[in-house]
């Protein structure tokens, strides 16, 4: 099957048949960004507000049931734009500043647990988050876009927590 979204709802698509499958959303106005399978064979979403950047969803969905779960995420003018399975096995989540003044609420990276329990990890307040990736050593990684400062690489530990930057001098 292809998963894919749209404006207030995610569909299936088998091949096979050529028929869809809607599951809708909670908010009709809350645009799907990015779609992810978790280790369990989920499929995960993150989706914002279309109009407030304000009201955000990250959800799950049961694959063959169909069955919805929707996890509220508050963070005004957030865009949220990133979303991986971490190699721990849960689903890491960032967003972008959508104003052009400080925001608390950006810089921020999410661990969400296949059960849904949401956990913010305050890195890089401020800061533009970017290129969100799982990577081979067991790490998770990102750009990062902090004003006055040089652009960096980082890598978090997802067992401890610990993050190191490698600035890059730009």
């Amino acid at each position: 099957s292809i998963w894919y979204g749209s404006t207030g709802y995610i569909a299936k698509f088998d091949p096979r048949t050529q028929t869809n499958t809607r599951i809708d959303l909670s908010s009709t106005h809350a645009d799907v960004n990015r779609l992810v399978t978790g280790a369990d064979g989920s499929i995960w979403f993150v989706a914002n507000e279309a109009s407030i950047f304000d009201n955000h969803i990250v959800g799950r969905i049961n694959p063959v049931s169909g069955t919805l779960t929707e996890f509220a995420l508050h963070a005004p003018n957030v865009f949220f734009n990133q979303l991986i399975r971490g190699p721990d096995g849960n689903i890491w989540l960032a967003g972008n500043n959508s104003t052009f003044g400080p925001n608390p609420f950006a810089g921020k990276v999410r661990r969400i647990s296949p059960l849904g329990q949401i956990t913010e990890l305050d890195l890089a307040p401020n800061s533009t988050i970017s290129m969100l990736t799982s990577g081979p050593d067991g790490n998770v990684w990102w750009f990062q876009n902090t004003p006055n400062s040089p652009n960096q690489i980082v890598r978090l530990n997802p067992t401890n927590g610990t993050t190191t930057p490698y600035p890059l001098g730009d």
